[in-house]
């Protein structure tokens, strides 16, 4: 078996577009006839120092593999079985990461979640907030920690209403909580369904929302305009993906699962309640504003009536 290790035929395969580096082949497939040491060019892709704009290609890549296991796993057998991803979640299938990342963990989340603790902190002068760890809170056994808790942080506790929303006890100012040396965020974690994130453009994660059965938590850390927001909601998670850098700081999340739900409404995402604005709102706000224009009452017309 240990011979199997130095065959080059061995390596090559691992870049065929199904291998750990198919996010490659169409690069390398040019070379294939030529003298190329796969091995050593399988562990240099270990860490991938290119632009940052590729991880749009691996992105790709890993959607497209996952569209393929599931035919398959159709083809073969219940499709009920087969669990469906959101967010960053699929990145074992090359386990390849940048150079400012410095580890990534897959947890399953465990059946007595109550609570999830947000460690996190803003430099001063700096409205950006950099999430240090993410603590499992169960109702019976210890707690997991992603990530690090922040020594002498201030405890926030997340209090939630009847409609599912949370609002934490913090002035409408709370920024200022996430000064040195940083808050911990406890969040009611109970029938959790997804996360709310947003991505900045050199991939660190600034906002941390999560979204319940009935609602939105309160979201620790800003929403960009300028960043790229991700949603992904699901019916039961059964796996939770988490990567953070070298500074301890969390940039990826994702989620595997079954029973994927539609994403949130545009609309929904600034508000911590699950909206009570229909569609028929919707249509008696046109017929409103229809109703407006036909009453508009102009100077000509005054004229005109004299």
């Amino acid at each position: 078996m240990g011979m199997l290790f130095h065959q080059q035929k061995f390596w090559k395969t691992r870049f065929d577009i199904n291998g750990e580096r198919g996010f490659l082949s169409y690069l390398v497939k040019e070379h294939q006839n030529r003298d190329v040491d796969w091995r050593l060019l399988y562990h240099s892709t270990c860490t991938l120092r290119c632009s940052r704009l590729f991880d749009i290609t691996i992105r790709l890549w890993e959607t497209n593999r996952w569209i393929r296991e599931a035919v398959i796993h159709k083809s073969r057998g219940p499709f009920a079985s087969f669990m469906g991803f959101g967010g960053r979640a699929l990145q074992y299938y090359h386990n390849t990461m940048w150079p400012e990342t410095n580890y990534r963990q897959t947890v399953k989340i465990p059946p007595d979640l109550i609570k999830i603790g947000v460690s996190a902190f803003a430099d001063f002068g700096d409205q950006v907030v950099t999430i240090r760890g993410l603590e499992l809170i169960r109702a019976s056994g210890p707690s997991i920690l992603l990530g690090a808790k922040i020594p002498g942080s201030l405890v926030i506790v997340e209090e939630v209403d009847d409609h599912g929303g949370g609002r934490p006890d913090w002035a409408d100012d709370h920024d200022t909580n996430y000064r040195f040396p940083g808050a911990e965020v406890i969040l009611d974690a109970q029938e959790l369904r997804g996360f709310m994130i947003t991505n900045t453009v050199n991939g660190q994660l600034t906002h941390f929302q999560l979204i319940r059965k009935n609602g939105f938590s309160a979201p620790i850390g800003v929403d960009f305009l300028n960043g790229a927001n991700y949603v992904f909601q699901m019916d039961e998670i059964v796996n939770l993906v988490v990567e953070f850098d070298v500074n301890m700081g969390l940039r990826q999340l994702g989620i595997e699962g079954f029973g994927s739900n539609p994403k949130a409404k545009e609309w929904e995402r600034d508000g911590y309640y699950k909206s009570l604005y229909t569609d028929a709102d919707e249509d008696d706000d046109d017929d409103l504003q229809e109703e407006g224009d036909n009453n508009d009452y102009t100077d000509d017309d005054e004229e005109e009536d004299e």
